[in-house]
């Protein structure tokens, strides 16, 4: 959850490039995380997921905040995520 927390709320865009520098793990992984998040429709996506092929000139496979969980990503929940780890044990 912490791994989703992270990402949903630093993020409306992600490509898989940006989510294999925030978490440091390799392209397969961050491939599998972003297939994750379009099964429980967090998030859509520009492209098959799928698809391990990549080649010049074709677009990132990006993952896109849907709009019901943009609250995600606004400043009050950032300060309530802040809030809520100064005070786990």
């Amino acid at each position: 959850l912490s791994t989703y927390n992270g990402l949903i709320c630093g993020y409306l865009v992600a490509e898989y490039n940006e989510i294999m520098m925030l978490l440091k793990c390799s392209r397969p992984t961050a491939l599998k995380l972003m297939q994750e998040m379009v099964l429980l429709e967090l998030v859509d996506t520009n492209d098959n997921l799928d698809e391990e092929m990549h080649y010049q000139g074709k677009p990132e496979k990006k993952i896109t905040l849907r709009k019901e969980y943009s609250w995600f990503i606004s400043d009050e929940c950032k300060v309530l995520i802040k809030n809520r780890s100064e005070f786990v044990l």
